[in-house]
């Protein structure tokens, strides 16, 4: 498939508006995309997703077998040493993660709180997947898993990452998103053609411009790596 990869990150416009920092990050790297949504409540979210961003994207044992262990490693390998309270995690490392990891034969999904997946078929067409992860208030938090389970009101179990499997002889391509790709759905019927054409022909310059133009439509950060 000759398309370049695609990594877009903008600000919403909410965010412009109250003078807050860009809460997603997206990066490429090795076999792995990544996304990565803050959350909003969080008073140093952005300072976490970039941190942890660049963290996990200096491993080199990531696989699909290895993922979940890997993020909790190096999650608790950033915290260990700041005597952070469950108050600190929250403020810093809630935010939700999406990475498609690709081997010999499929596209393996992790996400561990809502986005989308973005997947090419072989027939060469754009199908988007909306990841619901089914809360009432907050995302299911990996940090959670660091949190003492007395000071969660939800959670207290602990939190998994959902696995999503994309085999080769279906898809060509399959990347992740935050949920800010939502706004799409809130452009004119053209826009969002050329949106999705962008998508499919590997165009981040395209998509940034669209964005752009439209940017009180986007109401919330959005990150796509494809």
């Amino acid at each position: 498939m000759d398309r370049k990869p695609i990594v877009v990150s903008k600000i919403g416009a909410d965010h412009s508006f109250q003078g807050v920092n860009r809460q997603d990050f997206g990066i490429m790297f090795d076999n792995v995309k990544l996304s990565l949504d803050g959350c909003s409540s969080g008073k140093f979210s952005e300072i976490g997703v970039g941190l942890f961003a660049q963290a996990l994207s200096k491993r080199t044992d990531i696989t699909a077998a290895t993922f979940d262990h890997v993020v909790y490693e190096e999650m608790r390998r950033l915290t260990e040493g700041l005597s952070f309270t469950d108050k600190d995690l929250f403020e810093n490392f809630c935010f939700t993660i999406l990475a498609a990891i690709e081997t010999d034969s499929e596209f393996v999904v992790f996400s561990c709180g809502d986005g989308y997946i973005f997947t090419i078929t072989t027939a060469n067409e754009l199908k988007v997947i909306d990841v619901d992860c089914g809360y009432d208030n907050y995302p299911p938090y990996f940090v959670y898993n660091l949190m003492d389970p007395d000071s969660l009101s939800d959670y207290k179990d602990g939190v998994r990452f959902a696995i999503h499997h994309f085999s080769k002889s279906e898809y060509l391509n399959v990347g992740v998103g935050s949920d800010g790709y939502r706004f799409v759905e809130n452009l004119g019927n053209m826009e969002k053609v050329r949106f999705g054409e962008a998508l499919l022909a590997g165009k981040p310059g395209r998509i940034g411009q669209i964005i752009n133009r439209n940017a009180t439509i986007f109401k919330d950060d959005i990150t796509i790596v494809l």
